[in-house]
């Protein structure tokens, strides 16, 4: 869940050289916290560490992947199921076509 902590406006890129370091027919997992736009946030479930976050709507990252190339494979927006969760994970598998 590291790509959650890339700003928006540099995800397109980091997908698309993602997307290019894969070889053909690799597979690549994401996942993401469900929500709208970008935070610095306090987690207090770490001592009240700031972080900065990236959220997304299941159908804005998947137009992100697929323009970056990628088809989906898989995909799932689980929800809260307990305390130590603070949002949605929306959860894609994603393959690199054969070239």
């Amino acid at each position: 869940a590291s790509l959650l902590h890339i700003p928006k406006n540099k995800m397109k890129t980091v997908l698309t050289d993602l997307y290019s370091f894969l070889k053909d027919e690799g597979v690549f997992f994401i996942s993401l916290k469900e929500g709208e736009g970008e935070a610095l946030h306090l987690d207090h479930r770490y001592g009240g560490l700031e972080e900065f976050l990236s959220f997304y709507k299941e159908d804005e990252i998947v137009s992100f992947l697929e323009e970056a190339g990628f088809t989906i494979v898989d995909q799932h927006t689980y929800p809260i199921l307990n305390s130590y969760q603070t949002h949605p994970w929306i959860t894609i598998v994603c393959q690199k076509e054969k070239a």
